[in-house]
């Protein structure tokens, strides 16, 4: 019979954010990324929505996912889960008069 799995032991190394290569959005962007509260904004989890005056819009990677979790579009990639849509007016076409 063999052995019970037993947890790690308490001396595991455990790696720091830089050792593991990951980065804080905040300090990579020079301060407050610009998050709404987290909340359901669809898709299958809850995401940060990007404020107005947000940071990180068009600040992810050229390599990032071509649609956000929610199924979103993305042109210039926004850093994050959660792709900013922007609305533009449509102007009236005066031609046809």
């Amino acid at each position: 019979m063999k052995p019970p799995e037993t947890a790690a032991p308490a001396s595991t190394k455990v790696l720091t954010d830089a050792e593991a290569g990951l980065k804080d959005i905040g300090s990579d962007l020079g301060g407050s990324a610009g998050l709404e509260p987290l909340r359901r904004n669809g898709g299958p989890t809850k995401t940060h929505a990007l404020r107005r005056s947000s940071r990180a819009i068009d600040k992810g990677p050229p390599d990032a996912p071509r649609k956000d979790q929610r199924g979103v579009r993305r042109r210039d990639p926004d850093i994050g889960s959660f792709e900013r849509q922007v609305f533009r007016p449509v102007s009236p076409d005066v031609s046809r008069r």
